[in-house]
């Protein structure tokens, strides 16, 4: 919560423009509705164009695609004049540090550094005194329902792996779990406004406590304990905490207290797996749990992350890939991305690199193996995670407005 001060205000409002090139993640989402409320907490008006004094890009890094999103814009700005500030923030400026070296001249801003944004701005509410937004609206077209509201807590930053593949970790660093009284605080008041939907945030959710000593499963037992009629959402997490928490997450699932799961799979192929970093539990094992997992709670959503085209992945690797999938009945999501060498990312220095031909090649197989667990075939967007989905692939940028719902 916050409180503007009117007389240190200024008479005349500023302008500015919050653009993001990902409208999908939700870590990030919650980093730039927090923006939005930032800017209007000193009194300045959110626009949806570039009639204005500033423009913030809000940018993710993972993979090159976002690059080309956050240059695309540069070069929108630069061909209608635009001559006022303009501020990069998000992942972006980190994960590709060196582009930006050589090639933007406004003004940088990384993660955590966003006193940079309050000597610009002058500002009389800093960036640290606004609370990070708990109810997020992420685009326009999103609906907000009864059914659909969901209370985000943050619970980590940082993660505790180093994939060869994945450059995010520069901009976040090592993991560090939020204080558990920190969190406990931000489920009570989601619990005294009303929501039974908890949505736990990190890099990797499961890897909590590693860094203090507790575990996710005390974490979350100790929010039961305030609460037990409420169901719990969790971000990403490693493939190797499913084998290791598979009892306790049935457990959990069996009294409604988890929905949704999302794992960091990547590939079926062990051999892959460690070059990508993500080696000591095979996927025999990871799949084992997973297969225990939903014959034991059918009803739990389940996605996974994979990649295609990784260096090293051979014609037989990938064609393996394709026939898991194509036999496969317990994955209910699968978001799939074709391998990008982002600069700065080890794997991006690699032998055995694929043509950029046969990735997009592999991509278009696998999408139309996976049909409908594919958001890229899901063309009717029921839910609001395809509607993002579909926003972040098809634009280059969105304008940031109205995206919370918390109270100032």
């Amino acid at each position: 919560m916050f409180m503007q001060n009117s007389n240190l205000m200024p008479l005349v409002s500023k302008k500015v423009a919050i653009v993001t090139n990902n409208t999908n993640c939700e870590r990030h989402v919650q980093y730039y509705s927090t923006l939005e409320r930032y800017f209007i907490a000193n009194n300045w008006i959110i626009c949806d164009s570039f009639d204005v004094d500033m423009v913030v890009i809000s940018g993710c890094g993972f993979h090159n695609l976002m690059l080309e999103k956050v240059k695309n814009l540069l070069l929108e700005l630069e061909s209608i004049g635009f001559a006022n500030n303009v501020v990069m923030t998000g992942c972006i400026p980190t994960t590709h540090e060196e582009e930006w070296k050589r090639s933007f001249s406004g003004t940088l801003v990384k993660l955590n550094f966003e006193t940079t944004i309050d000597n610009l701005i002058n500002a009389v509410v800093p960036y640290k005194d606004v609370n990070l937004t708990n109810i997020i609206r992420p685009h326009k077209k999103s609906e907000i329902t009864e059914e659909s509201k969901i209370f985000h807590i943050k619970i980590s930053n940082g993660c505790i792996r180093k994939c060869t593949f994945c450059v995010i970790y520069k901009a976040k660093g090592k993991h560090i779990s939020v204080p558990a009284e920190e969190i406990k605080a931000q489920f009570i008041k989601g619990i005294d406004d009303g929501y039974s939907k908890f949505y736990l945030m990190g890099e990797d959710t499961f890897a909590y406590g590693t860094d203090s000593g507790t575990t996710i499963i005390e974490l979350i037992e100790s929010l039961l304990l305030i609460q037990p009629n409420v169901e719990f959402n969790f971000s990403n997490m490693d493939h190797k905490w499913l084998v290791e928490y598979i009892d306790d997450i049935i457990s959990l699932c069996k009294r409604g207290a988890i929905k949704n799961l999302h794992l960091g799979m990547q590939h079926t192929n062990d051999e892959l797996l460690i070059r990508m970093g993500r080696g000591g539990t095979d996927h025999k094992k990871t799949y084992d749990a997973i297969v225990k997992l939903k014959t034991a709670c059918p009803y739990l959503f389940l996605g996974v992350d994979i990649i295609v085209g990784f260096p090293g992945e051979t014609e037989t690797m990938f064609k393996e890939l394709l026939e898991f999938f194509k036999n496969e009945k317990y994955i209910d999501n699968v978001q799939h991305n074709g391998y990008s060498a982002v600069e700065g990312a080890p794997s991006s220095s690699f032998s055995e690199k694929l043509q950029d031909k046969v990735i997009i090649s592999r991509f278009v197989q696998m999408t139309k193996v996976l049909e409908s667990r594919s958001p890229f075939n899901r063309l009717q967007t029921e839910t609001n995670f395809d509607v993002t989905y579909q926003e972040t692939k098809d634009n280059d940028y969105s304008f940031v407005k109205d995206s919370f719902l918390d109270q100032c």
